[in-house]
């Protein structure tokens, strides 16, 4: 299957939790593990966030909805109106999409006032955006454009390059530039296309400058699993399935910037799900038997005991099931409708006494909604409703922030000016 990055924006991913097929709430399993209080407590009133948060972005699903800011030590604002919020990973922009064929507006997180950033048209061929991705120094947005109502099937992967804060818009790619992934030092880009598109039968896999020099094609044929940029933006690992209807084997490849791709080793037997860790110096990917820990050759493996049931989640804050420093995992058990945390440094497993979970804000904490009572009911069986937000620790307590979506839209940045 092709990676399922979080870049595009159109038609956002379910939510993680699964919809219970049972007539009574599911709850997890008792376990002798440790886990966080059960619920913890929601503070009555107004309420701020913690004074070492950064900067969280929220709002729900669909165009021209609320926008609200949550700055460290300050009650939530409501910032704009729109769809899908991308906060800059200085804290200091957001962009957001608005209307159809889709505007790109953008304001600061200051309170400076919002303007149009980019129509799509306006430079490109594509009258309509359907992803956009920050550079990790804030200078630019990579933009992805296609004709007003093709289904992905359809998609080409026309790529633009989209400067802040002038709008100044240039081509990166005319196709083949789907999920973006831009290296740390934000000069490179590994792009791909989704294998099968009726745009072309064959998925490809290709690296990129900022000038969009490079080639779009470095794999061809290749369904895609999974792409880590190494700390160093010296290159990226990529996992590649064996090509066709029933494959047997996972390629695991690395691709300099400098030179030409190398396979670094192979796997076998590899379910649905695989993940880098940061840096891609590890992996975590699905056997019969549960999820396993590997080098990125594929050697050292080591199964994880009681991961059978689980499979892994990503989040959309960091869009990965791993944390930023590589040593825990997020993931879930979809009958039971319970997650779980695992430690990949044992490996074990811990289980987690949340409803849901929304990703890694950074290395020491996860975002999380624990509910009870008619609250959780609801959120089970309801529809549209509001859910506390809580800041966890790994194996420790949770903080509330605020209330949100039941499918929120959420971004965030460390640092907030």
């Amino acid at each position: 299957m092709p990676e399922p990055t979080a870049s595009r924006t159109p038609e956002p991913a379910a939510s993680d939790t699964p919809e219970p097929t049972a007539s009574r709430i599911p709850v997890p399993a008792a376990t002798s593990t440790p886990a966080p209080a059960m619920v913890p407590s929601v503070p009555a009133g107004t309420v701020s966030a913690p004074a070492d948060f950064g900067c969280l972005v929220y709002g729900g699903q669909g165009d021209d909805e609320p926008v609200w800011l949550l700055k460290g030590g300050a009650p939530p604002r409501l910032l704009a109106h729109g769809d899908w919020p991308m906060i800059s990973p200085a804290g200091r922009y957001v962009v957001y999409g608005r209307g159809f064929p889709t505007e790109l507006w953008i304001a600061g997180t200051d309170g400076s006032a919002e303007r149009l950033l980019y129509r799509a048209g306006q430079s490109g061929p594509g009258p309509t955006i359907i992803q956009w991705v920050w550079a990790p120094d804030g200078t630019m947005v990579a933009v992805g454009t296609t004709c007003p109502g093709c289904p992905i099937s359809q998609d080409s992967g026309d790529l633009w390059r989209l400067d802040v804060p002038t709008g100044a818009v240039r081509p990166l790619a005319e196709e083949g530039g789907d999920y973006p992934l831009f290296s740390p030092d934000s000069r490179w880009l590994a792009v791909m296309r989704s294998l099968g598109s009726m745009v072309s039968p064959n998925g490809t896999v290709g690296l990129i400058d900022r000038e969009g020099r490079g080639d779009l094609t470095l794999f061809e044929s290749v369904p895609v699993r999974s792409r880590a940029w190494a700390a160093d933006s010296s290159g990226f690992t990529v996992a590649l399935d064996e090509s066709g209807p029933n494959p047997t084997y996972t390629e695991l490849w690395w691709v300099p910037i400098d030179g030409p791709p190398a396979q670094l080793g192979r796997l076998q037997g590899v379910m649905a799900e695989l993940a880098w860790q940061p840096g891609g110096e590890r992996l975590v990917y699905r056997r019969e038997t549960g999820l396993a820990l590997a080098r990125r050759d594929g050697s050292e493996e080591v199964s994880i005991a009681g991961s059978e049931e689980l499979y892994l989640v990503l989040g959309q804050l960091w869009p990965s099931p791993w944390s930023p420093d590589g040593r825990w995992l997020l993931t879930g058990k979809q009958q039971a409708a319970s997650y779980f945390l695992v430690d990949a440094r044992g490996p074990s497993v811990h289980p987690l006494a949340a409803q849901a979970l929304y990703g890694w804000l950074d290395a020491g904490h996860y975002l999380a909604s624990f509910m009870q009572g008619q609250e959780l009911e609801q959120f089970y069986y309801g529809g549209e409703m509001e859910v506390p937000l809580y800041r966890c620790a790994p194996l420790g307590g949770c903080e509330f922030l605020t209330r949100v979506s039941r499918s929120p839209i959420l971004s965030y940045a460390e640092r907030c000016p």
